[in-house]
C-alpha cells in the first residue's frame, strides 16, 4: 500500500507502507496520524529553520517525517530505527535483505521513491534507543560532515512509557555538538531541540505528560512545551511538543 503526502509547497512525498502492519511485525510499517501532524508543524513553524538545521529522525518507521524535513530543505537528515526480528507473512514489494533489516529497507525504499524532492544529503542507521555504540555511530554521520544535529524529531515515539527514559537520553546525546563540527559562521537560528508528536491515550494524559517532563529533565532538556494541538477525532488528541537542550 502507498500513500501520498502533499506539502503546502505543492511537493508530493510518496510513502510505501506495509499493511496490515501486524503481518510484518511492527506498527512502524504503517503511516499513522501523528506523522501527518508533525509534518504539518514542520512545514508551518519550522520551514525557516530547516534549511540550516541537520536533522535526526528517531523511530522513523516509513520515514515520512524525515522525508518531509529533507524536502523542506534540511541539509542532512539521518533516518533511524531499530531492527524488526520478524519473518513477514506477506510478500515485500521492494528489494530487501535479511528480515531484521526490513524496517531500514522500507526507509531506503521510500528515500528512493522521493529522490527528486529530497534535500542534499540523507543517511540511514540502525538505532535502538540507549545503545551507546549505535548512538555514537549516528553522531559520526554528522561528524564526518563537520557538523552536528540541530534537531531531533519523532512521531508517536512516546507510545510505550517503558521507553521514555531511553528516548530522551538518546535524543540529548544526538544533539550534543561533535568535537569535529565546524563553528557556524553565524549563530544558529535555534538551540538544539527535540520535537515530537504525541497522541494522548488512556484515562490520565496529565500523568503521562508529567512523566515525560521528568524524563526530559533527567536527560538535560527544558520542556516539553506544547507547541501545537490537533483533534483527530472527538476522542483523539495529537499534540506536538518541543524540548530544548540545556546549555
Amino acid at each position: 500500500m502507498s500513500a501520498a503526502l502533499r506539502l503546502r509547497s505543492g511537493l508530493v512525498i510518496k510513502i510505501q507502507e506495509l499493511t496490515p502492519w501486524y503481518n510484518y511485525g511492527s506498527v512502524g510499517f504503517k503511516l499513522w496520524p501523528a506523522s501527518r501532524v508533525l509534518i504539518s508543524y514542520l512545514e508551518g513553524k519550522e520551514s525557516d529553520n530547516l534549511p540550516s538545521t541537520p536533522v535526526v529522525e528517531l523511530g522513523s518507521g516509513s520515514g515520512a517525517c524525515g522525508l518531509a524535513a529533507s524536502a523542506l530543505g534540511a541539509p542532512l537528515v539521518l533516518f533511524t530505527d531499530r531492527p524488526v526480528n520478524h519473518v513477514p507473512r506477506e510478500p515485500v514489494p521492494f528489494p530487501c535483505g535479511a528480515p531484521g533489516e526490513l524496517m531500514l529497507d522500507l526507509i531506503r525504499n521510500n528515500i528512493r521513491l522521493n529522490t527528486k524532492v529530497l534535500g542534499s544529503s540523507v543517511a540511514v542507521k540502525e538505532l535502538t534507543w540507549g545503545e551507546t555504540d549505535q548512538i555514537e555511530a549516528c553522531r559520526q554521520v554528522f561528524a564526518a560532515r563537520s557538523t552536528s544535529a540541530g534537531l531531533v524529531i519523532g512521531s508517536d515515539v512516546t507510545y510505550h512509557s517503558s521507553g521514555h527514559a531511553a528516548l530522551f537520553s538518546t535524543a540529548a546525546s544526538l544533539l550534543r555538538p561533535s568535537e569535529s563540527a565546524e563553528a557556524p559562521s553565524s549563530a544558529p537560528p535555534c538551540p538544539p531541540r527535540f520535537i515530537f508528536s504525541h497522541q494522548h491515550r488512556g484515562y490520565n494524559p496529565e500523568d503521562t505528560l508529567n512523566r515525560l517532563v521528568d524524563h526530559a529533565a533527567e536527560a538535560g532538556f527544558h520542556g516539553p512545551e506544547k507547541v501545537m494541538e490537533h483533534k483527530e477525532t472527538e476522542d483523539e488528541i495529537i499534540a506536538v511538543y518541543e524540548c530544548t537542550l540545556k546549555a
